[in-house]
């Protein structure tokens, strides 16, 4: 994993584990540390990329519950990062739900990309919770969402 990512973690509802993995890609450390400690209170798990290239090399090596991502960023931004993002899954038919956060972004334009939902910015929690349990709770009765063991 490359060196710029940090990991957080959460317990599970139950108390007994993190509740999944989830990548936070944002190139604003201020904003880094919101969304995590918000997924933290979710029980969730965070790495963390700086910019889409990054994202997508995560993406390429982990599995993770969902994707939160930025929408402006340096190298590659968030609309950039979902479609290689997109472009991967079809060779593996694998699909991880991307929710875009931009303060001066429409969510229209991040959905024709292929991300999954439009969050904002400031990431309200009533929101991130409403997006979460629409697209995340069911991969995780499915058994896809990735969860750490022995953290």
């Amino acid at each position: 994993m490359p060196s710029s990512s940090r990991k957080q973690k959460g317990l599970s509802k139950a108390g007994n584990g993190p509740a999944g993995i989830a990548l936070i890609v944002e190139d604003n450390v201020f904003s880094q540390r919101v969304a995590a400690s918000l997924l933290k209170q979710l029980n969730y798990t965070t790495h963390i990329a700086r910019n889409g290239r990054e994202a997508v090399e995560f993406v390429r090596h982990n599995h993770y519950c969902f994707i939160l991502m930025d929408c402006h960023m340096p190298e590659m931004d968030g609309l950039e990062a979902t479609a290689a993002i997109r472009q991967m899954e079809k060779t593996t038919g694998s699909h991880v739900p991307i929710f875009g956060f931009s303060a001066d972004f429409e969510d229209a334009s991040c959905l024709a990309v292929g991300m999954d939902a439009f969050v904002g910015k400031p990431i309200e929690m009533e929101v991130l919770k409403r997006v979460l349990s629409q697209f995340v709770e069911q991969a995780n009765d499915a058994r896809t969402c990735p969860v750490l063991q022995n953290c």
